[in-house]
């Protein structure tokens, strides 16, 4: 799937702050994790989400995920918990295929993991 795909299926399909002629090269942690999974399976993800239990998947993501999110220092509302503010697209459809078991949480941290070494350069656990 290439980027211009998976920046609609996630992007443009789940994120409250998409903006399609902003730059493309811009890209939250949660669309680089998601982009490196496709890569590594080629596997799509079909059909809508049932109701997602966010209790457990968003402390989930919010643990495994959005602490070494290059956004979340000074422009996530989200992770500063302001108040009505929508996590970005790459979170909730994370969030989607944990809660579909297509992804697992220990899929989910390496996946991260070697994102983040990959931006940074650093082994951050």
């Amino acid at each position: 799937m290439d980027r211009k795909e998976l920046r609609r299926l996630v992007c443009k399909a789940h994120c409250a702050y998409y903006k399609p002629l902003k730059d493309e090269g811009l890209a939250c942690l949660g669309f680089l994790v998601i982009e490196r999974l496709f890569e590594k399976s080629g596997d799509r993800p079909s059909g809508k989400p049932e109701k997602l239990s966010w209790t457990i998947t968003e402390s989930i993501l919010s643990e495994d995920l959005c602490v070494g999110c290059p956004y979340r220092a000074e422009d996530c509302d989200f992770a500063a918990e302001v108040e009505g503010a929508l996590p970005c697209g790459g979170f909730i459809f994370l969030g989607i295929l944990l809660e579909k078991k297509i992804l697992s949480r220990h899929e989910l941290q390496k996946t991260v993991k070697d994102v983040l070494y990959e931006i940074t350069g650093k082994d951050l656990h």
